[in-house]
């Protein structure tokens, strides 16, 4: 039960959960995360887990989400539409080797325009039913 995390002056998560191979769920949704700007390799390679909860993240201070979610073998869902990625630098391989997710929610996003974003996520994977090379013209404009 990570419920009772004090998180509030956490600035880096960087490898929090990163390698937990048999945890099959994670509800961060008490994270205090406003002062967080490295969400980097935060959930990588869980490899079993369906379903993550970070819904009330608040990543305004956020600058790289590297390789945030990757190789989440079994990972369904994740919501991370509401995530603020306006001062997010590294973006790359965020969701890449996640095969199970077929859809993720980033219409509303606004990308820095330096922003690195390399095998965000595997070429067969879509962004609202459309390609990732088509979000990211319209995402930059």
């Amino acid at each position: 039960n990570i419920s009772s995390f004090n998180t509030e002056k956490v600035e880096n998560m960087q490898n929090m959960f990163g390698y937990c191979k048999r945890i099959t769920e994670i509800d961060s949704s008490s994270f205090d995360t406003r002062n967080v700007s490295d969400f980097s390799h935060m959930f990588r390679n869980c490899e079993s887990i369906r379903q993550i909860n970070v819904q009330s993240f608040d990543t305004s201070n956020a600058t790289t989400f590297e390789s945030m979610f990757c190789e989440c073998k079994m990972l369904e869902s994740v919501d991370v539409r509401h995530f603020n990625v306006s001062k997010v630098l590294y973006l790359q391989n965020m969701f890449r080797s996640c095969p199970k997710i077929k859809e993720i929610h980033v219409d509303s996003w606004k990308l820095h325009p330096k922003a690195v974003y390399g095998e965000f996520m595997d070429s067969d994977s879509r962004i609202n039913g459309v390609f990732w090379k088509k979000f990211l013209k319209e995402a930059q404009q």
